[in-house]
């Protein structure tokens, strides 16, 4: 949080959502973003609406502008925290948290003016309630699980929700816990991350006709075709490049997992790259113009494989072996028998 507010905005990213949320608040309305009195298609409200109110609060300054990402990275620290401790115990929750908060890659975000970080804390809420409802919390969970997807619909793109819906998918059937898919999507739930994220599209959609055959069939559809007919300006990363940013990014705690590669880091540090790789593989499916059709199959792919990696690990270090299981119970039953 100190000194948010030092750097002046990296220009064009930064002055262009700082734009966004000051015209919002000085009149051009609340349901469609515009910038300079142009609408603006490629981002929904969420973000804008938080810094218009920052902006409200504090003034058009760069310390309000940067304040909605600042909140956002502490949000994704205490929720890696929480979700460790859930999974894991209270020692590892806060290894992977601080892992989070000292991390180079969302020390940078977070003082930046961009919906990503954002984006990653609506995720990492619903994936919070999904954990809370796995390990046997009731139905309200699943409702966090699905507002929370709601929420990132909102934040940077509908595949939000739809990215972090197959990572849980995939969990459950590699687990083989799945059980009965009404047991996961109850139609309360549903129905919340409708109200939650759909309105805003259908309403945009009514003042502006055709924005939904743009933000879904050009931005998504045509873009997998390679097809588009508004070529999208940003330029994604290959696989190899990807990794390589990654790994900065995971400054300093690549080196520790380098180093000690103990039963307790190795799940902070799963869990801290699920964090990443959820939200990337989403940013990565939906932009790939400067790749041909066979190098955004094989980034994808490679991506995809990494991500169920994670996942897999992630279960086999949680989850003890059978082994592991009966040996504990033996020594169990003697420390039970020495002290009778």
């Amino acid at each position: 949080m100190s000194r948010l507010g030092a750097a002046p905005f990296l220009d064009p990213p930064e002055g262009i959502h700082a734009d966004i949320a000051w015209e919002m608040l000085r009149g051009a309305g609340w349901i469609t973003p515009h910038l300079n009195g142009v609408p603006y298609f490629d981002k929904p409200p969420l973000p804008y609406w938080l810094m218009a109110g920052a902006f409200a609060w504090l003034g058009p300054t760069e310390t309000a502008a940067r304040l909605v990402s600042a909140l956002s990275a502490v949000a994704v620290a205490v929720l890696t925290a929480l979700i460790g401790s859930r999974l894991v115990s209270a020692r590892v929750g806060l290894m992977a948290g601080l892992m989070v908060a000292a991390n180079l890659e969302m020390f940078l975000f977070g003082r930046m003016v961009k919906p990503d970080v954002l984006f990653v804390a609506c995720i990492l809420l619903g994936l919070y309630g999904f954990i809370l409802a796995y390990l046997g919390g009731g139905r309200w969970p699943l409702l966090l699980f699905y507002a929370g997807l709601g929420l990132a619909g909102l934040a940077k793109d509908f595949l939000g929700a739809i990215g972090p819906l197959a990572a849980v998918a995939l969990f459950l059937w590699l687990t083989r816990e799945g059980g009965s898919w009404r047991q996961w999507a109850p139609l309360s739930a549903i129905l919340l991350l409708l109200v939650v994220a759909v309105p805003w599209y259908l309403l945009v959609e009514s003042q502006y006709r055709g924005f939904l055959w743009y933000t879904v069939v050009d931005n998504h559809v045509l873009n997998v075709a390679r097809m588009r007919q508004f070529p999208d300006e940003d330029v994604p990363l290959s696989a190899l490049e990807f990794l390589t940013a990654a790994g900065f990014g995971a400054f300093p705690w690549i080196l520790a997992a380098a180093v000690v590669l103990t039963r307790q880091l190795v799940v902070a540090a799963l869990a801290t790259s699920l964090v990443f790789q959820v939200p990337h593989f989403i940013f990565h499916i939906a932009n790939k113009d400067a790749l041909s059709t066979g190098d955004y199959a094989a980034n994808i792919g490679l991506l995809a494989v990494g991500l169920a990696l994670t996942v897999y690990l992630l279960v086999l270090v949680v989850r003890p072996s059978e082994r592991t299981v009966a040996e504990r119970s033996q020594v169990e039953g003697g420390v039970s028998y020495g002290t009778r």
